[in-house]
């Protein structure tokens, strides 16, 4: 199934929700790395672009992407 997204939408990733083999102490290490290396995993964004030829660009407030994969993103 492929999604489509507008210019305009406002997306962000799909939260996976962790398996039931991980402790708590896993869960909460890999929130703050997520909080300090990757904000923008938490963060909303906005589609700037959508085409065949740049891909699915998307700019969240502490980082612009390119060529985002479009099978992470959900529409908020």
């Amino acid at each position: 199934m492929r999604k489509k997204f507008n210019v305009g939408d406002l997306v962000r990733f799909i939260r996976r929700t962790p398996s039931a083999q991980v402790s708590a102490k896993g869960i909460t290490a890999q929130e703050r790395y997520l909080r300090e290396n990757m904000p923008y995993m938490l963060e909303i964004g906005l589609v700037v672009a959508n085409d065949c030829v740049q891909g699915c660009v998307v700019s969240f407030p502490s980082r612009q992407m390119a060529n985002v994969s479009i099978l992470n993103l959900e529409v908020v």
